[in-house]
């Protein structure tokens, strides 16, 4: 990409600089107390007391305002806006913390626990996973976290909240050099950085243990890596960066399939733009055979069910769109909470109103790009990345697609941040002399808006505050069912049992166990085998074509649920009726474990 670093959106006469500290005490003062802030409104609903949503609100406002105020002022230097977009990054990243101080708890964790638990117990890569079987053939994560554990001494749960707070750590910082190098503006870079934070899974979901979380920050320093790559002009010195790039490539082709893939594709787009642009001289097509290279070598050799785990996901979100465009299949209701709870009005209005803010900023920066007539094959792409996230928000009403546009919006918005970003500076730019406080505390607050629309977009309200993951009752700790069925089965059973379960409950005898645990509807249709009325021939093959040995009997329905189902059951339990756990009260079967709504049934002898 032989194409000169953009211009920069700053004035040329540099702006007075404060020292070199600037705001920044009072920055970590902010996000502390926007964590104490958080911490309260965990403890109100962990305990069962209201109040807790307008803490949070306070605690992200606390975290966001401030900074966003100080990252739009032209006097903080580079040194400042750096610290200030990781300390608002990591501090995002313990709400996630704050909310599940004692384990994992989204459903994905405790897959990639298991891969961890498994290297650390036997030293090797690529075992077994019964959740979800092609995580082990993706293991960069667990490797690091390994790494970490052995090293530190950690818990694997220890270890892995370090792994994907370094991952945060990483992905700001590397969006902060980014947009730095591309717009030629630390003042775009700072605030850009920023903006990302308001990618609606970023403060819940791209915080969990899981391949994603590590693998979508190196693909940004990958990125980085490929302008400076383009920008070297000393003959013979682009080996380093190229070095760079494949050693950040492989990382990314090891940790995560999708992540790989995106940036492939990323780069071969930009070598097209460029040869439209500039011609082919000087596009980055070594370094995208390269990745696409790593990757079909990793893919052969390593990873070869990665197809057959991707397509049905994809064909039946394509397949969807279809049926909802022709209206064969309802579409999705927006801000429909799990368990029936309604977004509060507020919430949805702020939503909306961060989008149209995000759609403005969007417009302000791509007609600037357009008047500069700036020819960076990276800068045009990134720019397209905004118009086609934009462009995605439609597919969140059809119900097999919203997930997967949800995960590709993590990696459009890295578009979106930058080319939002450009457009506010220059707005501040263009009326620097005109109330300039009254037009940074406005922007700050529409920052502040689009953050929290990406909040309310991306996490249902009833899910972003702590659940009662363990309780005290007489001075006694107590766990939730599953988790004292699970490792009484562990530890009376050992870990040759072999059980079919409800979503939350298999991930507990997975990772509690160490039991090899099936769930979920796609072979094995273990759903079925529990709601069926009666022990049919067709449950008895399939019990023995998987060699379970258990099959976990729970009566409450949030045992199905893979949000909720890893906590207490809160209030008038809602259960399942009682007679498809009946049909394994016959002969052969034995109850091992009885809790009441959750029995263990041991089945080896219906096989």
């Amino acid at each position: 990409m032989t194409v000169p670093v953009t211009p920069p959106v700053q004035p040329a006469r540099a702006p007075e600089q404060s020292s070199a500290l600037g705001w920044l005490p009072w920055t970590f003062l902010a996000v502390a107390a926007g964590l104490m802030a958080a911490s309260g409104a965990d403890a109100l609903s962990r305990t069962g007391h209201s109040g807790g949503s307008p803490l949070f609100w306070l605690a992200l406002a606390l975290m966001i305002f401030p900074a966003a105020f100080r990252l739009c002022g032209a006097r903080a230097r580079p040194g400042e806006r750096i610290a200030t977009v990781v300390v608002v990054g990591i501090g995002l990243y313990a709400v996630k913390i704050l909310r599940d101080p004692f384990g994992f708890t989204y459903g994905d964790e405790f897959a990639h626990l298991h891969n961890l638990q498994s290297i650390l117990a036997s030293g090797r890569l690529f075992g077994a996973n019964s959740i979800l079987p092609i995580t082990p053939r993706y293991p960069g994560l667990e490797m690091v976290a390994a790494l970490i554990a052995r090293v530190a001494g950690m818990s694997p749960f220890a270890a892995g909240v370090t792994t994907v707070a370094a991952g945060r750590l990483l992905i700001m910082l590397a969006l902060y050099v980014l947009y730095a190098r591309l717009s030629g503006s630390e003042r775009a870079a700072g605030v850009g950085a920023l903006l990302y934070a308001a990618t609606p899974n970023f403060i819940f979901w791209s915080a969990q243990f899981a391949y994603e979380s590590l693998a979508l920050p190196l693909a940004v320093v990958a990125l980085f890596v490929t302008i400076r790559w383009a920008q070297e002009r000393r003959p013979g010195m682009r080996w380093p960066w190229e070095l760079a790039f494949a050693t950040v490539a492989a990382a990314v082709v090891i940790t995560h399939h999708v992540s790989a893939y995106v940036l492939v594709a990323f780069l071969f787009a930009v070598c097209l733009i460029h040869w439209r642009l500039h011609g082919r001289a000087g596009a980055p097509w070594l370094l995208a055979a390269g990745g696409a290279v790593l990757t079909i070598i990793w893919l052969a050799l390593a990873a070869g069910g990665t197809v057959g785990y991707l397509s049905p996901v994809l064909t039946s979100a394509l397949k969807q769109v279809i049926q909802t465009l022709a209206r064969e299949t309802p579409t999705r209701t927006l801000f429909a909470n799990q368990g029936g709870e309604v977004t509060p009005p507020a919430e949805i209005i702020a939503a909306m109103g961060g989008i149209i803010l995000l759609g403005l900023g969007l417009l302000v920066g791509v007609r600037l790009v357009w008047q500069q007539r700036w020819r960076n094959p990276l800068m045009v792409l990134l720019v397209l990345c905004g118009f086609v996230y934009v462009g995605t928000l439609p597919l969140r009403f059809v119900p097999a697609a919203w997930e997967t546009v949800s995960r590709a919006g993590d990696f459009l918005f890295v578009g979106v941040g930058l080319t939002v970003a450009l457009g506010i500076v220059w707005m501040l730019e263009r009326g620097r002399n005109r109330r300039p406080l009254r037009r940074r505390l406005a922007l700050a607050a529409a920052i502040t808006i689009v953050f929290a629309s990406g909040v309310i977009a991306g996490w249902p309200a009833n899910e972003r505050l702590a659940q009662p993951r363990r309780v005290t009752v007489g001075g006694r700790t107590l766990d939730p069912p599953a988790v004292v069925a699970a490792q009484w089965s562990g530890r009376t059973l050992g870990a040759s049992q072999r059980v079919f379960a409800q979503d939350a409950d298999a991930r507990y005898f997975l990772t509690d166990a160490l039991q090899p645990s099936f769930t979920g509807d796609f072979a094995p249709d273990v759903d079925y085998l529990l709601s069926a009325q009666t022990l049919t021939p067709a449950i008895r093959s399939m019990l023995r074509g998987y060699g379970v040995t258990l099959v976990v009997s729970d009566r409450r329905a949030i045992s199905s649920d893979n949000l909720f189902g890893f906590f207490f059951d809160v209030g008038p339990p809602s259960l399942t009726p009682a007679v498809p756990a009946r049909k394994f009260d016959a002969p052969g079967a034995n109850v091992l474990y009885d809790g009441g709504d959750l029995i263990i049934y041991g089945v080896r002898g219906l096989w």
